[in-house]
């Protein structure tokens, strides 16, 4: 066993200190690589997102297309981002805008699904008065919005975990910059101070992303 696990556990789990004198000592990497990740990140989540948006509220809207394609979002997000990447390499050439687009593509579908659902959860009651006033069309869509602001946020968060999960995952096959990089660069060099300070810096950002997602809702959820 000892041939297997070393007396040594610091080969493999470097101490907290160690850890943070890496971040300390290439703070200037870890600036660069978090900037080309978020730059990755924001480019692909924003493009997805939109699309997501604009086309889950369209379904959402028209109940026939929802019962055909809200299945269809989905079922298509079944599929792992890791299997896309091969067909990426394939399609396109392999850069940062090949690495947004998969971030787009893992950020699209659960703002499709949440604002598919949150756009027909208007009730009845409310349409029927809404109607009756004959209420202009920017009042009717400001009463929507309230009513499809839950779904759409649980969607929007769901968007941002699988988003920036798609972006380390880009930039191992896709790109050769980012924290991603960094994070395989340990992994590869058995260098486990800088592992764990890129997957520190990573789970800071990514809770970070989380985080004002969560704050914006509660600043415009009323």
């Amino acid at each position: 066993m000892s041939a297997v696990f070393p007396r040594d556990l610091s080969v493999f789990l470097p101490a907290p200190l160690g850890v943070l004198g890496t971040l300390v000592d290439t703070a200037g990497l870890f600036v660069g690589a978090g900037a080309t990740t978020l730059g990755t990140f924001a480019l692909g989540w924003g493009g997805g997102a939109i699309v997501g948006l604009a086309l889950g509220a369209v379904v959402g809207l028209l109940p026939r297309l929802r019962g055909v394609l809200g299945g269809q979002f989905v079922a298509a997000r079944s599929v792992p981002d890791v299997a896309i990447v091969p067909l990426f390499l394939v399609w396109f050439r392999v850069g940062p805008s090949t690495a947004a687009l998969l971030v787009a593509v893992a950020a699209f579908f659960p703002v499709a699904v949440g604002a598919a659902d949150g756009a027909g959860r208007l009730p009845a009651r409310q349409r029927d008065v809404l109607r009756s006033v004959g209420a202009p069309w920017h009042r009717v869509l400001a009463v929507r919005a309230r009513y499809a602001l839950p779904q759409l946020f649980a969607g929007c968060k769901l968007s941002v975990v699988a988003g920036f999960t798609a972006t380390v995952i880009a930039e191992w096959f896709l790109t050769s910059d980012g924290l991603g990089v960094l994070l395989l660069q340990g992994m590869t060099d058995t260098n486990p101070r800088l592992t764990y300070a890129a997957a520190f810096v990573l789970a800071v950002l990514g809770m970070a992303l989380y985080g004002a997602v969560a704050a914006l809702q509660r600043r415009l959820t009323w």
